[in-house]
């Protein structure tokens, strides 16, 4: 539930009878109603927050199994406003894990009696059955508006705070194949349960023991795993009829009910073929896919939220897939003739791959594009596109359902309150239990939102004001790490607002279950800039001063029992061991790397906070634009499988472009595409011959080499990348790819990367807020994160003596300053840094204006 805090969320928790036993003395055995039901609890009795978590147990007391494909739940509940909703599924004890899940939010006209909207949970085929007399499994998913604005529960008709534990609920409504069985609608009656007929009118007060254990299940037939439907990230419009698509809002499909992309007046001539090149085109992309490596890929759905202005001219989609980036294309798909009130229709299935063999390569964020295409006889029509996504079937490939960890042996002890008809246990689910160490922390995770930098985002929002102000305040909704960058940090003295333990302490006020830190305190640190180096000298005791006064002192505040259930995720070292790479021409690198200090002090790091099962430890690797070059790229593999044989078992995963600008993607080429005769990454000052153009490519090529040859590490690691300051939205954004055949050329218009080199890395000119954290966004991948908060200063653009405005005494950086030209690291080119800025660390609200400003993808109103 990595962005629970934002959400209006809600976990279903459906609890397999097979694999419950009731042992229940005497005749205490009762008979089951027949049919079905669902039983509740709100586990958020908070009526005015941003979050809703009903917890769901959907019961088959009849005699047969019944597929879970048939079944659909209802939540009844008020909006308030007009904003889109979205919905995510984070975990699910279903077969097929959370892949099997399905959501749809409907617009109930008119309202009725504490609801004008249900959220309808459905289930795929592949999700498999709930037993006769049995339960279905456990799913956690959540919901929320695009803007992130609170619900107002009170009143919702499916919301009931007095049910803190789970019991019967006539008001979340179950259907089978589109019939109620259970429930009443609001302002309607509802199906009638027929009681059972008690076998024993003498119930025993005796407690009964239920022990469940919760089994996730590896699916292993043919087809029975999906992606989910997931969103893309990014669009272009396409050559053909008027040569804008969707030229009104495109962005807008990204999300379900996130608003309404427009294509007015499509097209510029009356034929109704999908080839036609007189018919509006637009491409969607970045898919951000998960799909286990080795799997193989057996249908491939396309959905469209779609309507038109007019029947008139029999207006419909057609759809077609890219699986190299739009070099080449699958034959067309047709939809059905649209109505002028939405509706979904889809386009391929299950055991549709579209006339081709796919690969999971072929469907990355990189490679794989939606092309749809605006087809009438009439060129006045106006087609509207409110959500593009897709979803993938396959099998086999290995596949793990998250979480990763399997809650045995949980022993839940209900009391019965003798009714002398039926008896119902209360389930209290537990979380996992302590000293449980997961795969990937941040499925299921709550993160700390830094208390301190909250109030900088409103703060200058204020500031701010105007249309902007309330953009700048959405920023505030998502978590971003905290940085100990000195002892100071560590203890909240001279100048820092709180101590580690404070923000500790913060994280579990806000409920949350997971933290985000940076180790950043390394003697000699960051030694080939200044604006980013530390206080610890290695020629001054540093080593000793970073174990005993830094290291030590975090993990004695992290070892406390009362922070146990935190998800501790801590980024390690940024810069330090990539710069024993490239940079051993600067003396204090030539130092770090001549006595150990940096590799013995990560090795400390890892290995003393490691000890704590409850912590997680990604070190940096530096970016694409740094090693991806195989003279670089090859040793820094070596480096980093030598210290994994140091310290086995703790290293848990990597970060790429930590505080950089980086793109996850180059939407619009690929390293190897061919423009004239030469490949783009040969272009000389920019690519020169990089084996990587952007993160996502380099941090997978990086993994794949760490987990083979020799020394590999496990399998299970997993890559992380910063997106919050990578968006570079704005009106200097490109739509699509160039369609020059000079290289220079092509690459420069079709980029995204809008920096002057790609060294270049302090308060970037230009820059924008990147995608939001996400969990487990693309196979090998845990998650997308905020380690650096936007807003905050790399650097100051001049020096800055010590004082109140520098009370560490951080040094000054030509690179920050934007009249520098520069030096080997970035090509000699002008630094592209923004005027004005603080110390590293400090509010640069000039900088944050623009990063808001140029976010990709946008806030919306």
């Amino acid at each position: 539930m990595y962005l629970q805090r934002l959400t209006k969320s809600f976990f279903i928790i459906v609890i397999l009878a097979s694999l419950l036993s009731l042992s229940l003395p005497g005749n205490a055995a009762q008979a089951q109603a027949a049919g079905l039901k669902v039983q509740y609890r709100a586990a958020d009795t908070n009526a005015g927050d941003n979050q809703i978590k009903p917890h769901f147990n959907i019961v088959n007391q009849g005699g047969s199994a019944v597929p879970l494909s048939e079944l659909k739940i209802r939540y009844w509940y008020t909006r308030e406003g007009t904003a889109g909703q979205s919905f995510w599924c984070d975990w699910s004890a279903i077969t097929g894990s959370c892949s099997n899940v399905t959501s749809t939010f409907v617009q109930v006209s008119p309202a009725r009696p504490g609801a004008d909207f249900y959220l309808e949970v459905g289930f795929a085929a592949a999700a498999g059955s709930v037993a006769a007399g049995g339960q279905s499994g456990e799913i956690q998913a959540r919901f929320a508006k695009t803007d992130w604005s609170n619900y107002t529960e009170t009143g919702d008709y499916s919301f009931d705070p007095t049910k803190t534990a789970f019991a019967d609920s006539m008001t979340v409504t179950l259907y089978r194949n589109g019939t109620l069985v259970w429930g009443t609608e609001p302002g309607g009656t509802g199906e009638t349960p027929t009681p059972p007929t008690p076998t024993n009118t003498q119930p025993t007060n005796t407690p009964v023991t239920v022990t469940p254990t919760f089994t996730p299940i590896t699916p292993t037939q043919p087809g029975g795993n999906n992606t989910g439907w997931v969103s893309p990230s990014n669009q272009a419009s396409q050559s053909g009829g008027d040569g804008n698509g969707f030229q009104t809002s495109p962005t807008n499909a990204f999300a379900d009910g996130g608003g309404i992309a427009t294509d007015t007046n499509s097209g510029n001539g009356t034929s109704t073929s999908c080839t036609s090149t007189n018919k509006d085109r637009h491409a969607y992309f970045s898919y951000p896919l998960s799909i286990p490596a080795g799997s193989s890929i057996t249908g491939i759905e396309v959905r469209t939220d779609a309507r038109a202005d007019s029947t008139s001219g029999t207006p419909r989609f057609c759809v077609e897939l890219s699986w190299n980036n739009g070099t080449n294309w699958t034959a067309m798909k047709t939809g059905p003739n649209l109505s002028t009130t939405e509706r979904t229709d889809t386009f391929g299935s299950a055991s549709d791959t579209w006339g081709r063999a796919w690969n999971t390569n072929e469907l990355t964020s990189a490679n794989l594009r939606v092309r749809i295409v605006s087809v009438a006889s009439s060129t006045s029509r106006d087609f509207f596109l409110d959500w593009l996504p897709v979803r993938v079937w396959y099998s086999g490939g290995g596949i793990t359902n998250t979480p990763t960890f399997t809650p045995t042996g949980v022993t839940n002890t209900p009391t019965f309150t003798p009714t002398g008809v039926t008896n119902t246990p209360t389930f209290t689910p537990t979380n996992p239990p302590q000293g449980t160490h997961l795969e990937n922390p941040f499925v299921g995770a709550t993160f700390y939102r830094n208390v301190d930098y909250v109030a900088s985002v409103n703060a200058a929002a204020n500031l701010q004001g105007g249309t902007l102000a309330p953009l700048m305040r959405q920023v505030a909704n998502y978590p971003t790490f905290v940085w100990l960058d000195s002892i100071d940090a560590v203890n909240g003295t001279n100048g820092y607002p709180r101590s580690l333990a404070g923000h500790l302490d913060q994280a579990l006020a806000q409920g949350a279950n997971a933290i985000g830190i940076v180790v950043y305190d390394l003697p000699n640190r960051d030694c080939s800039a200044l604006a980013s180096n530390g206080e610890l000298l290695i020629a001054q005791d540093g080593m000793n001063r970073y174990k005993t006064e830094y290291i030590d002192v975090i993990y004695n505040t992290v070892r406390q029992a009362k922070y146990s259930n935190l998800r501790i995720v801590m980024v390690i070292e940024p810069d330090s061991l990539p710069n024993l790479i490239t940079n051993l021409s600067f003396a204090k690198c030539a130092e770090a790397n001549s006595t150990g200090a940096y590799v013995q002090g990560v090795q400390y790091a890892i290995g003393t906070l490691r000890q704590i099962t409850n912590t997680y430890a990604y070190i940096d690797v530096g970016h694409h634009g740094w090693l991806g070059w195989p003279t670089n790229f090859d040793p820094f593999v070596t480096m980093l499988k030598q210290l994994n044989t140091n310290i086995p078992n703790k290293i848990d995963g990597f970060i790429g472009n930590t505080a950089n600008t980086g793109p996850v993607v180059e939407p619009f080429m690929t390293a190897n595409q061919m423009i004239g005769s030469n490949p783009v990454r040969s272009l000389t000052h920019w690519y020169d011959w990089n084996t990587y153009i952007d993160e996502q490519s380099y941090l997978t090529g990086l993994r794949n080499a760490l987990t083979s040859g020799q020394n590999p590490f496990p399998t299970g690691i997993g890559m992380l990348i910063d997106t919050s300051r990578n968006g570079w939205g704005g009106p200097n954004r490109p739509t699509g790819p160039s369609t020059s055949t000079d290289l220079t050329t092509f690459v420069m218009d079709s980029r995204i990367d809008q920096r002057l080199h790609k060294g270049n890395w302090c308060n970037q000119d230009g820059a924008g807020i990147g995608l939001r954290p996400t969990a487990a966004p693309a196979a090998g991948f845990d998650a997308f994160v905020w380690v650096k908060p936007p807003g905050e200063s790399d650097g100051s653009s001049s020096l800055i003596p010590t004082g109140p405005d520098n009370p560490g005494g951080k040094g000054f950086d030509r690179m920050c300053d934007p009249t520098y030209g520069g030096n080997t690291l970035n090509g000699n080119s002008m630094s592209g840094a923004l005027p004005g800025a603080p110390v590293s660390g400090r509010w640069f609200q000039a900088q944050f204006v623009q990063l808001v400003q140029n976010a990709y993808p946008p806030f919306q109103p």
